[in-house]
């Protein structure tokens, strides 16, 4: 987070709800043009990306000819537009394909550009938000596993859940990566 080229913004004059990742795979950190966007329900956050029930629609640039095969495109079109992509080409049946996701992409670049431009830096104040947290939990005590006989209390939101031994240091990728293996 506190890398020089990454970039913190908030939108404090309206309330942004939306979930709209755009990845870019351009050289040099240049960003000419998204390769893949996410919309969708999910936040990035641990339960967001990993346990949720989420929805989410990925628009990609690139498409192959798998995406296109005529047979995944059975029961999505009519016969006769079935019948105009056969006498297409591969090649021009990928073009096709790809414009209405292109033209998407443009559309998200400048939707997510113009709320870009309108909000402010936000980097130091959400760096030290997340400094504060860590301190917070960081500090918080760990209980260890009752003796025997002793009453377990229900593991709620704001219960600490038993350990039988200390964690060791991972990050919360790491760790969620374990669970889910």
């Amino acid at each position: 987070m506190q890398q020089e080229h990454v970039e913190v913004r908030l939108a404090e004059h309206t309330h942004l709800h939306t979930r709209c990742f755009l990845f870019y795979a351009d050289q040099d950190s240049a960003r000419i043009a998204p390769e893949t966007a996410i919309i969708g329900s999910s936040d990035l956050t641990r339960a967001g990306l990993l346990t949720n029930a989420e929805l989410n629609v990925v628009h990609r640039a690139h498409l192959t000819h798998e995406d296109i095969a005529l047979k995944r495109l059975r029961g999505l079109l009519e016969r006769e537009e079935r019948t105009l992509l056969l006498q297409c080409s591969q090649e021009q049946r990928l073009l096709a394909a790809r414009l209405p996701t292109l033209l998407l992409l443009e559309h998200l670049t400048t939707w997510f550009a113009h709320h870009w431009e309108h909000a402010t830096d936000g980097k130091h104040r959400l760096i030290t938000r997340l400094q504060a947290h860590k301190v917070q939990y960081s500090s918080a005590p760990l209980r260890q596993h009752d003796q025997p006989g002793e009453a377990q209390p229900p593991h709620g939101k704001n219960a600490s859940a038993p350990l039988s031994v200390p964690p060791h240091e991972e990050t919360w990728a790491e760790d969620d990566y374990t669970q889910h293996q």
